[in-house]
């Protein structure tokens, strides 16, 4: 039995809340503790991305308060309703050291719920 824990990505950043562990036997999954999209992501134009900056002006105009301890890019699955596709849309992780995260869309810097 082999066990490997995979934090999902795409062009080498993490996609948010996508780790899984998996359990493989005779080059069959034999378990899996996580989160893991198996599936294709359609594909969407690339928009700017706004800087740290401003993401974390956006945070303070939503007045979220505490002490940011980190900030990375990352990936979060969106599903297009009306045409049935899931994309991938890039986001800033903004922690902070009383242990709350937000995640907000880095082309609008609105936050993702």
């Amino acid at each position: 039995v082999y066990i490997m824990t995979l934090t999902q990505r795409e062009d080498n950043i993490p996609l948010n809340g996508y780790e899984c562990t998996f359990a493989i036997r005779e080059n069959k999954i034999v378990y899996a503790s996580g989160k893991h999209f198996f599936g294709a992501f359609a594909e969407s134009e690339e928009a700017p991305l706004l800087n740290r900056a401003n993401i974390l002006l956006s945070e303070k105009a939503r007045k979220t308060r505490g002490t940011v301890t980190g900030i990375s890019l990352c990936y979060v699955l969106y599903e297009d309703t009306k045409l049935g596709e899931i994309h991938l849309a890039p986001a800033y992780k903004v922690t902070y050291g009383e242990g709350h995260t937000s995640i907000i869309d880095a082309r609008s810097a609105d936050l993702f719920e």
